[in-house]
């Protein structure tokens, strides 16, 4: 567990540097004290509702969302450093403690932002959206349980 200005600080240097840049900071900064990240999302809601289409195809295609989603993952890191062994790293990335957790604190942070957020796969992926015209898949934790942001395909239309 990280604790202290010092090991945050090395953390955020960390993260940044195994991520290939700077996070993105889409919507306003959620605090670990946020009730969404606190709490999980159970009280948040899409704003948009369900497509009205079946799902369609998903292919693989140009992300549109990959600053929205690096965004979340960067605040669940440094926000709620307690889902995360920072002395079990893979390739720079922490080992998830508690996946459910850790996809629940994603989907907090994407929802505080006004994006849709539907869990998938035992915590390893979650699909977004931003319109009913389309979504995203993207895996968060990796099988062995490591952080992740991949993404893996975009859905026309999302079908949720």
């Amino acid at each position: 567990m990280v604790r202290g200005p010092r090991a945050r600080a090395a953390l955020l240097v960390a993260g940044v540097a195994a991520w290939g840049g700077s996070p993105a900071a889409p919507g306003p900064p959620v605090r670990a004290t946020s009730p969404a990240l606190a709490m999980g999302s159970a009280e948040l809601t899409c704003p948009l509702g369900p497509s009205a289409s079946r799902a369609g195809s998903c292919a693989r295609d140009q992300t549109k969302m990959r600053p929205i989603i690096e965004g979340a993952l960067f605040r669940v890191l440094v926000c709620r450093p307690d889902l995360f062994d920072f002395h079990d790293l893979r390739n720079g990335r922490p080992k998830v403690l508690d996946p459910g957790e850790y996809q629940a604190a994603v989907k907090a942070a994407l929802e505080a932002q006004g994006i849709c957020a539907l869990p998938e796969e035992r915590g390893r992926t979650i699909a977004i959206k931003n319109t009913n015209e389309y979504s995203e898949q993207w895996r968060i934790a990796t099988e062995r349980g490591y952080v992740v942001r991949q993404y893996v395909a975009t859905c026309i239309p999302p079908g949720w």
